[in-house]
């Protein structure tokens, strides 16, 4: 009989109430002894009764096994202990001795203790001396700040280089005037003006600070947080001069400076947009990953050393643990130490402390939540307005950090400025002499209640964003009055106003007040006429307005109050598909659905189409463990999937939209590796408890083993790293075995399967060649070919180069000899092994930040993907294998990546998870990736079906009717890669440029086989732009940014040059050929006759003061629509050119970030406009005086440098800066069938009650 409990203290503690309730729990669960309850908990029992004992508080891990033994809220119980913890770990009352940076990068002065980058520091000190623009690249909390400050800086100023630091912020020119002037003792104000003038003089400034200094010393800018450059800057013309400043500093002959560039990674293609920077980096580049285990570990504990204390072994591992496969991990990291700082015990970081704290996943958010609930109600407002003011909201990428000016604050308001002193006492913000910054973007991620504020109500951020820069413009005009808000803009601050009246500062209060009282002044003297004719009014007409009110105003009244909540509930449903759109995509579309059918608006439109375009994925979630392996049939319509859990389960995905599962096979140890046999009968499994095993999975829904090999007890205490393939003949297996071997079975007999013989090698993965020759080994560092003609002695017969440490993956492509090798070097190699004693590397796969866990290749061996520990599935096309470009980067867990597989038919990738999910993708096979960066173009031939884009070698030409295609139907050969094309709108006329040059005119009636027709005479300069008339015999070209040359292709065969326009760039042309529309260098709009192409007649000039944009007929020659950039925003304008010598201005549409190309559709009734940073906006010409917003589409790639409408008026071409083809369907009502075909699971009724609250239960794809 077991020993009854002591009974717990009769003192009323914390500790004790905790352990009693521990005890409760208990005895709810059926009062299980304790050594019943060490099976379920895996503690021993000493440990579990130590842990109610209430002596002492139990560890998290201990607490949290006891609790899921007895059936408990694992949840609630670790609040509890952490509540607990912290109260008996209370931090000690000082933490600014910490030697940590907590969310705040290291500085230089802190050198001293910033570990763990020594390597990528002296790598960037090697590439700063070697090159003169440098660029150093990595995500959102990988430390580029403290390695440029306190690695790079440090370096140099420690070595008598002189150094230049600062941000761009807002106005990157002024940032830059500022430092250099406070280095050299001159005006800012003088140097500002210089470099708006001229970006050269910044140059020639640089040289004469250095002029008493030896030739060999240069000034070495540093311009941390370039990524500002396309957040907070909105003045493209000062981006630009800005950008041209630093190029032309580092690429004169006579250069004495030397720039660094730090920008997070996502910003690499806005970096992209201009073609001198790109150049300039090139080769320049560097990627800041995430941190090696040796390199996190020093930087965990050597800062601690140094200060005269220690960090536990055990914590050090707990918190390498914590942090492994976490993007942006550093600072949450550095936080959490210094809240386990404030919590050590005498010299000792210990894992209580850590625990206390919340550890790096909620050490920040615990520590801001805890200063915000220590604010009063008061404080707690003015805490929320500053927080959002330091947050520049994201336009298609992630929202950032935002410096503010300490003038844009209310800092003489006392509570402002004790809000402000408390968080920066956090560690929350930081401040300098000018500006107030959050101390890091990690911030905005883990902070709850901060990403519930930027969600709530975006458009409204917005507006006070506009008020507060609206405001600055005005002090800096002295209130000059023609800047004030009017008309619609002064409506949307004033009803914004009275919901957010506290988080106005005194200056936007004055700015507001002004502009209401300019607005009062001219309705005061607009009453005054109107008010006699209003006195005038009859008796019997305010009786009878009065009653229509008093009969109506009901029924209106109930009409807005339903309005208002569809709006509301459409709104929160569309903000609830954005963030479920890459976890949950069936349930992310039918949201945007469900609002779409509430309500059809721009808005809706957007969210519908933005689902479609999206890659679909069905989820699989039934495995409780970790997917260890995944593998579908030869046939496509089987995929068998392996967990953690001991269970391997067969589904059926003849439909992959709605998978459903056969069979659950259960009884064996984690098998970590499945492959079919070739015929789809067999299927092969190595599990980590040393077995290997066959199935017959003829009959889906009952398979039978057929065959186990060893037994259990044979590889006891054996590690198996598991792999196994099939033969190509289905005669032979390879799978690894104990003792570190792979085993080769005679499999030709399933019922007797014999030993062939043994390999002794690493066993992580194994591939056999397509002749089944060569089998291929790859596992601890090592990858060698072994010679399998005679399975019965195999024979090595080389070994691969592939990098340092395991390899995770191998896989051999379908064609030919090519082998794709994943390494834990974060990159995956693509290797020929066609001489397997001399395999030689052709390419290397880079741009995953962590461990490469699995990489297949596609049925096709065009393209291959890849997943690893970064939580990323990358889709590769390496048509080129000496020059693979990824496709797409797909989303859909929140783990690492274990293992990727293509469906037989290419056309889906499975994909498995730590987060125990199997996702079935569908691949978009509209966005195909065919040749290198640039400003990419698109034209579209008569029929619509196919497309010429940029590529290495030519222009490619693509069926449009099979999206799905390999690679082009054909390719116009040409000297290098196109640099523009353009297709007749009659006949089967192509017309193309190339980089040498050249231009070339092309009969395409056969894409498979282009004929030449003739050529353009001359080839001095490239021509970057070409526009054709729609019967093929006008063509204009531009030679250089400021001349137009006319020519008549009336004899495809020998074009004649009829005119040349100089002063003329950004050209359109209209369809007929008539017109043409130009832009001066002045910025100035043209229009000419050239019917005569001899003699080129002006018409009008008008738009004047234009920066260089892009401009567009309509197809009936009548509209004219055209970029503007201004001070005030950017917009598209159409213009009524139907009397071609008087245009009249009807209608401006806004384009955020700018219009980068400007496209009618073949009807006129529509018009694309893509943006930079890769917005596509559609609007409606039914008015052309007012269009209407139709839809906003982002794309997920970079840039669309051109958008082409399709011959059936509905769908867009566009093709990108990374040169990605995307066909997008621009009909919500096809969209919306589209995605109900494929979305599954529907809609539950619960789901559909937490986000439709108060709308009966109507699944919008039931």
């Amino acid at each position: 009989m077991p020993r009854g409990e002591r009974p717990l203290s009769s003192q009323d503690t914390a500790l004790l109430r905790f352990a009693a309730d521990l005890r409760q729990l208990r005895e709810k669960a059926g009062s299980p002894t304790y050594r019943q309850l060490a099976r379920l908990a895996h503690y021993s029992p000493a440990a579990l009764s130590d842990a109610v004992a209430g002596r002492k508080l139990p560890t998290l891990a201990v607490t949290l096994a006891y609790v899921r033994g007895c059936d408990g809220d694992t949840e609630e119980w670790q609040a509890r202990w952490q509540e607990l913890a912290s109260g008996e770990a209370a931090p000690a009352p000082a933490q600014d001795d910490a030697p940590y940076a907590g969310l705040a990068a290291f500085r230089a002065e802190d050198a001293d203790r910033f570990f763990g980058r020594e390597r990528i520091v002296q790598t960037l000190l090697r590439r700063v001396g070697d090159r003169r623009l440098t660029g150093l690249f990595g995500a959102s909390g990988s430390g580029k700040t403290s390695v440029l400050h306190a690695g790079l800086v440090a370096a140099l100023t420690g070595a008598g280089q002189p150094v230049l630091v600062f941000t761009p912020g807002p106005h990157p020119l002024e940032e830059c005037a500022v430092a250099l002037a406070a280095f050299a003792g001159e005006p800012a104000a003088e140097l500002h003006t210089e470099f708006a003038a001229d970006p050269v003089n910044l140059h020639l400034r640089i040289r004469q600070v250095l002029a008493a200094q030896s030739q060999e010393t240069d000034l070495v800018l540093v311009v941390d947080q370039f990524e500002e450059v396309f957040t907070l800057c909105q003045d493209p013309v000062e981006r630009s001069a800005f950008v041209a400043a630093l190029v032309a500093a580092t690429r004169s002959a006579t250069s004495r400076a030397r720039v660094v560039l730090g920008a997070r990674a996502d910003f690499l293609g806005h970096v992209g947009q201009y073609p001198e920077l790109v150049e300039a980096l090139a080769e320049g580049q560097l990627l800041l990953g995430a941190m090696a285990p040796e390199e996190l570990r020093q930087a965990i504990s050597q800062p601690a050393v140094r200060a005269g204390c220690q960090v536990e072994s055990a914590l050090v591992a707990r918190i390498m643990a914590d942090a492994a496969a976490q993007p942006a991990v550093l600072p949450m990291v550095s936080h959490a130490l210094v809240e386990t700082w404030r919590r050590r015990q005498g010299i000792a970081l210990t894992v209580a402390g850590y625990e206390a704290a919340g550890g790096i996943h909620h050490a920040i958010a615990r520590t801001t939540e805890d200063t915000y609930r220590g604010f009063s109600a008061r404080q707690q407002e003015i805490a929320r307005g500053l927080f959002l003011r330091l947050i520049a909201l994201g336009e298609g990428t992630e929202d950032t950090a935002r410096r503010v000016r300490t003038e844009e604050l209310d800092l003489a308001d006392p509570g402002t400025r004790q809000v402000l002193d408390a968080l920066v006492s956090a560690r929350l913000l930081t401040v300098d002499q000018h500006s107030v910054q959050v101390a890091h973007e990690a911030l905005i991620r883990c902070w709850p209640r901060l990403r519930d504020w930027l969600a709530a109500d975006r458009e409204a951020l917005r507006v006070h964003r506009q008020l507060t820069e609206a405001t600055q413009i005005w002090e800096s005009l002295r209130h000059d009055p023609g800047v004030l808000f009017r008309g619609t803009r002064l409506a949307r601050a004033r009803d914004w106003s009275q919901a957010h009246g506290s988080e106005l500062t005194a200056r936007e209060r004055a700015f507001l007040d002004a502009s209401l009282a300019a607005e009062a002044d001219e309705r005061f003297h607009s009453r005054r006429r109107t008010r006699r004719l209003r006195q005038l009014v009859s008796l019997l007409s305010v009786l009878l307005v009065v009653a229509v009110v008093s009969v109506v105003g009901f029924v209106h009244m109930q009409d807005a109050n339903t309005r208002q909540r569809d709006q509301a509930l459409v709104q929160g449903a569309l903000s609830e598909a954005n963030a479920q759109r890459a976890s949950n995509p069936a349930l992310a579309a039918q949201l945007a659905v469900a609002a779409y059918r509430i309500e059809d608006s721009a808005r809706t439109r957007s969210g519908v189409l933005n689902a479609l375009a999206q890659p679909y994925a069905s989820r699989l979630t039934d495995h409780n463990a970790p997917v260890r392996a995944v593998a579908f049939n030869p046939h496509g319509h089987q995929l068998a999937t392996a967990g953690g859990d001991r269970t391997v389960r067969l589904r059926d995905v003849g439909d992959p939209h709605h998978p459903r599962t056969t069979a659950t096979v259960t009884g064996a140890g984690t098998a970590g590796s499945l492959a079919y046999s070739h015929s789809g009968r067999l299927l092969a499994m190595s599990h980590n408890d040393g077995t290997a095993s066959l199935l017959d999975v003829t009959d889906p829904s009952a398979p039978r083993t057929v065959f186990a090999a060893p037994t259990p007890a044979e590889a006891a205490g054996a590690y198996i790293r598991l792999a196994s393939e099939f033969s190509p003949d289905d005669r032979t297996l390879a799978a690894t075995s104990s003792g570190n071997t792979v085993r080769l079975w005679d499999v030709s007999d399933p019922t007797a399967i014999k030993p062939l013989s043994e390999i002794s090698a690493s066993y992580n993965a194994v591939a056999f060649s397509r002749d089944g020759h060569l089998l291929i080994t790859a596992g601890m560092g090592s990858v060698t070919a072994w010679d399998v003609s005679d399975l019965r002695h195999p024979v090595e017969v080389g070994t691969i180069e592939a990098g340092s440490g395991p390899v995770m993956s191998i896989a051999f492509s379908p064609f030919g000899r090519l082998l794709l090798v994943a390494a834990s070097d974060n990159t995956a190699r693509l290797v020929d092994v066609s001489d397997p004693r001399h395999a030689r590397q052709v390419s290397l796969l880079a741009g995953h930040s962590g461990v490469i866990t699995s990489a297949a290749f596609g049925p096709d061996g065009r393209t291959v993907a890849t997943g690893g520990v970064d939580l990323t599935t990358r889709w590769w096309d390496v048509s080129d294998p000496a020059h693979p470009a990824v496709i797409t980067v797909l989303p859909g867990h929140s783990a690492p990546i274990t293992t990727v597989v293509f469906s037989p038919n290419g056309r889906e990738l499975a994909t498995g998870a730590e987060d125990g999910i199997v996702t079935v993708q569908d691949l978009p096979q509209s966005a195909r990736q065919h040749g290198a960066q640039g400003m990419n173009f698109g034209s579209v031939d008569a029929s619509g079906r196919l497309l010429a884009t940029r590529a290495s070698g030519g222009t490619a030409l693509w069926d449009l009717g099979k999206p799905d295609a390999g690679g082009p139907v054909g390719v116009v050969p040409g000297g290098g890669a196109a640099v523009s094309a353009e297709f007749a709108q009659v006949g089967h006329l192509l017309v193309s440029s190339f980089e040498d040059k050249s231009v070339s005119l092309w009969d395409v009636a056969d894409p498979r086989a282009p004929r030449r027709l003739g050529s353009l005479p001359g080839g001095s300069a490239e021509v970057p732009f070409l526009r054709l008339s729609r019967d093929g015999r006008v063509l204009v070209t531009t030679v250089d940014s400021r001349t137009i040359r006319l020519w008549d292709l009336s004899d495809p065969g020998k074009p004649v040059q009829r005119a040349e326009l100089t002063d003329a760039l950004a050209p359109a042309l209209s369809s007929d050929g008539r017109t043409l529309a130009t832009q001066s260098s002045s910025g100035e709009s043209k229009l000419w006759d050239i019917s005569s192409l001899d003699r080129p007649q002006p018409l009008a000039s008008f738009a004047s003061k234009l920066a260089e944009s892009p401009r567009s007929f309509s197809t009936d020659g009548r509209l004219l629509a055209i970029g503007r950039f201004t001070d005030s925003g950017d917009f598209v304008t159409l213009w009524d050119i139907s009397d071609r010598s008087h245009p009249r201005e009807l209608g401006s549409v806004p384009t955020p970030n700018g219009a980068l190309a400007i496209t009618f559709s073949q009807d006129d009734r529509r018009l694309a406009v893509s943006t930079l940073g890769g917005g596509l906006h559609l609007f409606d010409l039914a008015d052309p005086s007012s269009p209407a917003p139709v839809a906003d589409l982002l794309a997920d790639t970079s840039t669309l440098t051109s958008v082409t409408f399709a011959a059936d008026g509905r769908t867009v071409v566009s093709v990108d800066f990374d040169n990605v083809t995307r066909l997008w369907d621009t009909d919500p009502h096809a969209a919306v069938a589209q995605i109900c075909a494929v979305a599954w699971p529907v809609i539950s009724e619960q789901e559909w009650g937490r986000y439709f609250p108060g709308l009966a239960y109507s699944p919008p794809c039931g």
